[in-house]
């Protein structure tokens, strides 16, 4: 077992409770002004819901606010937090 500072710890991108995923970490950890996160279909695989739907509902969980929506050319979708 091992210390690590507060401030390591604070920034360290931990893992939820249940079905948790590397993408729902990666969109729990944006922070307002971070650089947007873009999935590709072909990473997001053969869901029926689209990945704005998990950042719907961070949204509605812990109060933050995305802009999300399709790329241009339609391959992918993009996210970033604004608050």
């Amino acid at each position: 077992m091992k210390t690590i500072p507060a401030e390591e710890f604070h920034n360290m991108p931990l893992h939820g409770y249940g079905k948790s995923t590397p993408f729902y970490n990666k969109i729990l950890s944006l922070k307002p002004g971070d650089d947007a996160v873009v999935i590709t279909k072909e990473e997001w695989g053969d869901r029926k819901y689209a990945p704005t739907r998990i950042a719907s509902r961070i949204a509605k969980k812990y109060g933050y606010k995305f802009r999300q929506g399709r790329t241009p050319d339609k391959s992918g979708w993009a996210i970033g937090r604004v608050k």
